[in-house]
């Protein structure tokens, strides 16, 4: 299972940052849910983690 910091999240956010300038609306939704999931991260509540392979735990 891959752990996911305030780093990753940062730099997702950034590459998600790039496809919004990019392509536009299409990548909005992205972008929001990384910031959420970065802000949650800040809080303390933790990411809604998943596996990487997809199963829920």
């Amino acid at each position: 299972m891959t752990t996911i910091t305030i780093e990753r999240l940062e730099r997702a956010l950034v590459l998600a940052a790039y496809l919004v300038a990019r392509d536009g609306a299409v990548a909005i939704p992205l972008f929001d849910r990384l910031k959420r999931e970065l802000a949650a991260l800040r809080r303390g509540c933790g990411p809604h983690v998943r596996r990487m392979d997809g199963d829920a735990g």
